[in-house]
């Protein structure tokens, strides 16, 4: 049986990391196979178009809280292009009009912005 244990250290706060991601995505899994089967949803719209921006805070806001600040910045910046691409994949499927889709691509500039100005304010942090 493979031991996690000593790997969960580059995850940063990992008891606050796990829960939230895995509820994230859960849910996000949960919304896109609820609207392959039933059909576009709008209820879920304002759902998903908030995920990236609230993933990101969450993101930079961990990455506040790690001794391994690059090896934890690579894993983190892995989970964030997840979390953009799950997201938008479930708002594609919970929207009908697909026209939309271009402007909802604002969450997403505003949760890269979030992130990253966050890891360059830790990375100013470690620094000084």
């Amino acid at each position: 049986m493979i031991d996690f244990t000593p790997y969960l250290k580059y995850l940063g706060l990992y008891t606050v990391f796990i829960p939230l991601f895995l509820f994230i995505f859960i849910s996000l899994y949960f919304i896109i196979i609820f609207c392959k089967y039933k059909g576009p949803n709008e209820m879920f719209v304002n759902y998903t178009f908030y995920i990236p921006i609230i993933g990101s805070l969450a993101l930079g806001a961990l990455l506040f809280y790690t001794s391994f600040f690059w090896i934890t910045l690579a894993i983190y910046i892995l989970v964030f292009f997840a979390l953009h691409l799950v997201s938008f994949k479930a708002l594609d499927a919970a929207v009908k009009d697909k026209t939309s889709m271009g402007v909802t691509m604002v969450s997403g500039l505003i949760g890269m912005y979030i992130f990253f100005s966050c890891a360059l304010a830790c990375f100013i942090k470690i620094l000084f």
